[in-house]
């Protein structure tokens, strides 16, 4: 190298600070006395194609090669130890880098934006990884070190080509974004040893069809599979406490979900928008139902949640209008829509079986007093299975029974009728449906008559 090459290099104690880059560089060849690239070195060298480093060289330090927009091919020397935060930054040409194994940390965002990058393995002695490969659109194969501990904050966030990776059994927390907006990741096996898994860690993953959480894992925190619309099969584990806020919003292909017995806390929007969700299951210790839990799950039509829960927010079932089946306790009744609230007591009529013999009393003495109004509501909707609590307890006489034959058959709720029909008959003697029949016709008769005579 010439002298004048040598004054573009600033270095002071072996530390590279400056290199004073012209348009014409395309090639750069560190010195041999150079250890360390010191922070922001090559900053915005936007026509450096080449670095060549020397066998020294232990240490690449902060933003060292940020903005290095041309920047297709380094070489790291075995013996560099740190590749310190921001340090590949916007490197967008870079397709394949080795790192060599005496490396034993990568800062924060090393090669984010690396939008070329496609293969890289990570050395054994890396702990750690925070938003390391952040938006690195083309990256389609990694391999993470079997010591790895932790899979950091945004470490492969917006990744979109990254379709699977082996996370090795190491690794007890997966940080918070850690793979937000992978849009081609389809499958991805969370080894058992993972304890916990932060927010937003798999949101918006567009192609990800089934996950299954590790036994240890207690949270489902805020928004970890938001917007996962392929999201099919999902596995949680018995000891699952608490599914946080929009844990599953927008999980729009998610059809059947099993909530373990020990949760305690659903959060709000926790399963907002899940459109396929037809069934669920929440058991007793159940204590908290967060704000539009379960709303504009548009295809919801059965849910028991006969559990601890003190009260709901009028919001938790907005927009289930196919939600026919809505288990829940009698003191519960008053914080639901109106339409909620009568699908929670004809549900009760469908299975008493499951109630306690205090919500049971509860539910018998608000029937009995509104049976009239419920009847015209369970024949409108044609619910064949409520109706049975009716007939059971003798709840329709001789004389209603043809005005609920005449409703049913006008809003063509065909198993309504045909019950209603082999009630009557069943019930009441042709003498005694005639006799009322008669009293009907003639007092309709004498209406009549009047109403001519105030003419």
């Amino acid at each position: 190298m010439t002298k004048d090459n040598l004054d573009k290099f600033i270095i002071e104690n072996g530390i590279l600070k400056k290199f004073l880059a012209s348009d014409s560089d395309k090639i750069v060849v560190i010195p041999e006395n150079v250890i360390e690239i010191g922070e922001e070195a090559f900053l915005n060298c936007r026509n450096i194609v080449e670095v060549h480093s020397n066998q020294k060289l232990k240490k690449i330090a902060s933003a060292a090669f940020y903005g290095c927009l041309s920047l297709e091919k380094i070489n790291l020397p075995n013996g560099l130890e740190i590749i310190d935060r921001w340090a590949f930054v916007d490197c967008e040409l870079i397709k394949e880098i080795i790192i060599p194994n005496s490396v034993k940390s990568i800062g924060y965002s090393a090669f984010c934006r690396c939008s070329s990058l496609k293969k890289l393995a990570l050395p054994e002695s890396v702990l750690e990884i925070d938003y390391v490969f952040d938006s690195c659109d083309s990256l389609i194969e990694i391999t993470l070190p079997n010591n790895l501990a932790k899979i950091g904050k945004g470490a492969f966030s917006g990744c979109k080509s990254l379709k699977k990776l082996e996370i090795p059994n190491t690794v007890t927390e997966i940080g918070y974004s850690a793979f937000n907006n992978c849009l081609a990741l389809e499958e991805i096996i969370i080894p058992q040893s993972v304890t916990k898994i932060d927010e937003f860690a798999f949101s918006s993953c567009s192609n990800l069809k089934a996950i299954t959480i590790p036994e240890l894992v207690e949270v489902i925190a805020e928004g970890t599979f938001k917007n996962c619309s392929t999201l099919t099969d999902v596995y949680l584990p018995a000891n699952l406490k608490e599914i946080e806020a929009e844990a599953f919003y927008a999980c729009t292909a998610l059809f059947d979900i099993k909530i373990p017995k020990n949760i305690k806390k659903i959060g709000e929007n926790a399963f907002f928008g899940c459109v396929s969700l037809k069934e669920l299951y929440l058991a007793d210790n159940l204590s908290e139902l967060g704000t539009q839990a379960f709303s504009s799950c548009t295809s919801l039509k059965k849910l028991t949640m006969l559990n601890n829960i003190k009260s709901l927010n009028k919001k938790v079932f907005e927009n289930c209008d196919k939600l026919k089946f809505l288990n829940i306790n009698y003191h519960l009744l008053k914080n639901l829509e109106t339409k909620h609230q009568v699908n929670a007591i004809l549900s009760y009529c469908t299975n008493t079986d499951l109630y306690s013999e205090k919500n049971s009393k509860l539910f018998d003495n608000y029937i009995k007093d509104n049976k009239k109004e419920l009847l015209y509501k369970l024949i409108e909707a044609d619910y064949i299975e409520a109706l049975k609590y009716f007939t059971s307890k003798k709840y329709i006489s001789v004389q209603e029974i043809d005005e609920y034959v005449e409703l049913a058959n006008n809003t063509k709720s065909t198993q309504v009728l045909l019950s209603l029909l082999d009630y009557q008959h069943s019930e009441f003697t042709i003498d005694q449906v005639m006799a009322v029949r008669d009293k009907k016709f003639k007092k309709d008769i004498e209406l009549d008559l009047n109403l001519d005579l105030d003419f």
